[in-house]
């Protein structure tokens, strides 16, 4: 969990502006270009069907074949062991 360097207080507690984590560039072009493949599946494949799942009290099993082919699973695994190859970022 990331602390506010100033009061030592979570990020999600603290009541100061955030300006304290402002300007670190963590994330390298491939993981910006992950994080929006992952924006755009969610916003495609799960967030119109949420209340309906949530509904049913069910999860199809599709979601992550599709989430599979999309690249979006495993992307921290090596791809010798058939993952992504990503880093712990990723």
């Amino acid at each position: 969990m990331y602390c506010c360097p100033d009061t030592g207080v979570s990020w999600r507690c603290c009541s100061r502006p955030r300006i304290w984590a402002t300007g670190r560039k963590i994330f390298s072009p491939e993981h910006d270009a992950y994080r929006a493949t992952a924006r755009r599946f969610f916003k495609k494949e799960i967030e119109p069907f949420v209340k309906e799942w949530q509904n049913d009290v069910f999860f199809p099993a599709e979601v992550f074949k599709k989430a599979g082919h999309a690249g979006l699973l495993c992307a921290g695994i090596p791809t010798a062991y058939g993952g992504g190859g990503g880093d712990l970022r990723s």
